[in-house]
């Protein structure tokens, strides 16, 4: 569970500095892919979820190097933050099926659930706004909330990460 919290965390956080993202996403997915793989006798959902993250890492390795247009950095990030909410959907309810067969370790998997749909509602408005043409001041506030909320995602995985990790040791 610790590779899938830190490829989140390579995911879900973006930390520029002169144009290049320190936290590049396809490294993300390599370290999801990799914990995921660790855990697969868990759930077969798991395997499923291998495979996306695959085709991510596949499909952001050359993003980190190449300079797209705007309108075709806009199609590329829509679509990538639509698979990146549904690897996290996933992850949610792979984490709710353990919590349903380990009934005596508490997951809080409500409050990952929330944080979920926090990420959701927050993707979602700020590509509204993008689209909507919003000023930069709007967009940059909005990409701050993404953020905060995005962190609180990353807070409650890794409690349920700890819960986990309480169960099998």
């Amino acid at each position: 569970m610790d590779l899938i919290l830190y490829g989140l965390c390579f995911i879900l956080l973006r930390v520029n500095m002169n144009g290049l993202d320190l936290l590049p996403d396809f490294v993300g997915y390599f370290l999801m892919y990799r914990g995921l793989g660790q855990l697969a006798l868990e759930s077969l959902q798991l395997s499923n979820l291998r495979g996306i993250c695959l085709g991510m890492l596949a499909l952001t390795l050359p993003l980190w190097v190449v300079t797209f247009s705007v309108e075709a950095a806009l199609v590329f990030g829509l679509s990538f933050t639509i698979a990146r909410v549904y690897i996290l959907h996933r992850l949610v309810q792979v984490m709710q099926e353990l919590q349903l067969r380990c009934s005596d370790v508490f997951f809080d998997i409500e409050t990952l659930r929330v944080r979920w749909t926090l990420v959701l509602t927050a993707e979602a408005v700020g590509y509204a706004a993008v689209f909507l043409g919003m000023n930069n001041l709007v967009t940059g506030i909005l990409g701050l909330a993404g953020m905060i909320i995005s962190v609180l995602f990353l807070m409650a995985f890794h409690r349920t990460r700890q819960a986990y990790r309480s169960m099998t040791t």
